[in-house]
């Protein structure tokens, strides 16, 4: 039978009482080690984008017996809350495949893609939580709502209200949450897209999010709202009660992991079983209707652009394409080592969104420059360039798609290895904030960007 939420939350209370440290060290860490042996997962950096289809099943039964074995630890709790593989199984089967994002002439429909899926992704694009300026939100918001080939948005942050910093759990948290909702659905009507679907809460405590639910001036019901594991195969009481709560008013529901390469997971082969399991976890648990899987690396963050991080992604969107009925996300990345405006920030979004798409799933980037520094991000043409990389890409085999990820990566790895990419250029440097259009330096490197890529076998239309 198909577990309900309200099943999970009499597990966290009444399931094997367990320390984190404990969950950790003794028995996600080695749970993870057994799992990697028992089922052959070996790292391969000359597949970035994974060829072999018995390695993607071993990915997706390893992660479904992470799941399993480990289970979910509940923090408030410290119980582990337990599930059966045919509890699991029993009620993924009935995830419906298809999201509609946004409404009326705006809404888009967001379905499951398979590996070397023809059908065109849906592009996500937006600041994508990085601290934006009080002064220039909503026409940066408007530039991005402008750009045609943007069909869902994620929001940045507002870190600061005048001179006051937006602190966690105080009341301009609330505040500052209900002025960049405000200000997305003023952007979109300015640009003529009322009905455009909004994302990305970045606040901490889950009062923020919960109070700008609201369809006048806040999230829609054609919105998602986020509600994310904690890291390591955990969670906890304030985003099962975002979850209820969601559910309860009727909007959408984002969900996903976060498992870091060279953390307790491991290596890539680790993070990608990780990530499986925690793509499962968090629908068992917060029934998302939207789901993100990304392996980002730790030693060097941000690093969603490395090999390593590709290839660990790629596999595990790989097996979730194979094995499941879900639509998901990609982070592609959505934050880069290399600042906008510059050859290796592109590059930097056209390796991951090759090899992602091409493995099923739906890219999004627009996060800018590593670090989350005030305004460093790119704009609306980063999401042009998403768009026209991503579309390109469902003409590709995952052969051709490997060799193409592997010829872009040559042109920055060194880079990320010397820890020395391009600082870039801040959103005001690279747009025109009156005309609301790109500079033509941006354009012009856009292009240029855009010939090279056709060179290595990417065609454009």
């Amino acid at each position: 039978m198909s577990l309900t939420m309200r099943d999970v939350w009499a597990r966290a209370e009444t399931g094997p009482i367990c320390p984190t440290q404990k969950f950790e060290l003794k028995v996600l860490f080695p749970e993870v080690k057994k799992l990697v042996g028992k089922y052959d997962i070996k790292y391969n950096p000359e597949s970035p984008v994974p060829l072999d289809d018995k390695l993607i099943d071993r990915v997706f039964q390893a992660g479904l017996e992470l799941l399993t074995g480990a289970g979910v630890l509940c923090t408030d709790t410290e119980r582990i809350i337990q599930f059966e593989e045919q509890e699991v199984r029993d009620t993924i089967r009935f995830v419906s495949g298809e999201v509609t994002l946004g409404e009326g002439k705006d809404a888009v429909v967001m379905a499951h893609r398979g590996i070397e899926d023809r059908r065109l992704p849906v592009i996500w694009g937006g600041p994508v939580a990085v601290p934006v300026s009080e002064n220039i939100m909503i026409k940066a918001y408007e530039s991005y709502a402008r750009e045609p080939s943007l069909d869902a948005f994620w929001t940045g942050t507002l870190s600061h209200i005048g001179s006051m910093p937006v602190k966690s759990g105080s009341p301009l948290e609330m505040h500052a949450e209900k002025i960049n909702v405000g200000w997305s659905r003023e952007a979109f009507r300015r640009a003529g897209r009322p009905g455009l679907h909004l994302s990305g809460s970045s606040a901490v405590t889950p009062r923020a999010p919960i109070g700008a639910c609201n369809p006048e001036y806040g999230y829609r019901k054609s919105d998602s709202i986020h509600c994310y594991m904690v890291v390591n195969m955990k969670t906890d009481y304030d985003t099962m009660s975002r979850a209820e709560h969601y559910h309860a008013y009727g909007c959408l529901v984002w969900g996903g992991g976060t498992t870091f390469i060279g953390g307790l997971a491991g290596g890539p082969e680790g993070a990608a079983i990780t990530a499986v399991a925690e793509l499962l976890a968090t629908y068992m648990i917060y029934r998302a209707d939207i789901l993100l899987l990304w392996t980002p690396t730790a030693n060097y963050a941000p690093g969603m652009a490395s090999r390593r991080a590709i290839w660990a992604t790629s596999l595990a969107s790989s097996s979730v394409a194979r094995n499941t009925n879900f639509a998901w996300l990609n982070a592609s990345p959505y934050q880069a080592y290399a600042g906008p405006c510059t050859d290796m920030y592109l590059y930097e979004i056209a390796a991951p969104t090759i090899a992602f798409v091409t493995c099923g799933g739906h890219p999004i980037q627009g996060g800018g420059r590593q670090g989350g520094e005030l305004d460093y991000f790119g704009g609306p043409l980063d999401t042009r360039f998403l768009r026209d990389v991503a579309y390109a890409t469902t003409r590709l085999n995952r052969s051709q798609a490997n060799t193409i990820v592997k010829a872009i990566l040559a042109r920055y790895e060194d880079r990320i290895k010397a820890k020395d990419p391009p600082v870039g250029k801040r959103f005001q440097e690279c747009n025109d904030l009156d005309t609301l259009r790109p500079t033509q330096e941006y354009l012009d490197l856009y292009h240029r960007v855009k010939e090279e890529l056709s060179g290595l076998g990417l065609e454009f239309k």
